[in-house]
């Protein structure tokens, strides 16, 4: 069955002109990537990043995904109703200095929170990575700032780290995790990057980037 593309120069409203699509010696379709991975989001205004202050996190107890009213690095709520899926495109995080427990960062999910909506107070530092806007995302924002009221925190998936011992001086330590849409975080729920363990007073910067769709 032949198909027809129809390709832009620049944007929708241009007089569009078809190519033909090609298939390869097993069937699937011949692409290119022309551009970034995520620049189409991007330039659609669906996409926001939440990162912790400059000076960092000193991880302790609290910051922990099993902690009581856990306290996340960095960690979205989207709230029951929103009608919104955040799909989670990576996290990044730098280890500045301390002694790292062992797990590094992971990826805390909440299930539904059916009953109860989160009495922490979520603020409004995420930024669209296309205006640079501050907020506007749907989402209530924390910044190892405490979710008070979740509970049935678990481990989705460990998000990086460095080995267990007293991080050295000049040590390049930057962790990228590739989520690319592996995680949603629904109406109800919540997601972030929080410590596996709290090791000896390490200092961590983090950041998450999110993706804004219309939940099916």
């Amino acid at each position: 069955m032949l198909a027809e593309l129809k390709k832009y120069a620049a944007g929708l409203i241009e007089t569009a002109s078809a190519v033909i699509m090609r298939g390869d010696a097993t069937g699937a379709l011949v692409v290119t990537d022309a551009h970034g991975h995520f620049e189409e989001a991007v330039r659609q205004g669906r996409v926001w990043t939440l990162s912790t202050a400059a000076a960092g996190v000193t991880i302790a107890a609290a910051n922990v995904f099993s902690a009581a009213n856990a306290q996340p690095l960095v960690g979205i709520y989207n709230p029951p109703g929103s009608g919104l899926n955040a799909i989670i495109h990576r996290g990044r995080h730098v280890w500045n200095s301390g002694t790292p427990a062992a797990g590094g960062l992971v990826w805390g999910v909440a299930p539904l929170i059916q009953t109860a909506t989160l009495t922490g107070a979520g603020g409004v530092t995420e930024i669209n990575a296309l205006t640079f806007a501050s907020g506007g995302s749907g989402m209530k924002t924390y910044s190892n700032t405490a979710m008070t009221g979740v509970a049935g925190m678990v481990l989705a998936r460990f998000a990086g780290g460095p080995s267990v011992g007293a991080i050295a001086a000049n040590a390049p330590l930057t962790f990228d995790d590739p989520v690319d849409g592996e995680l949603i975080c629904g109406p109800g729920q919540v997601c972030g990057l929080f410590a596996a363990a709290a090791g000896t007073s390490p200092i961590v910067n983090a950041t998450m980037s999110f993706e804004i769709v219309t939940a099916a």
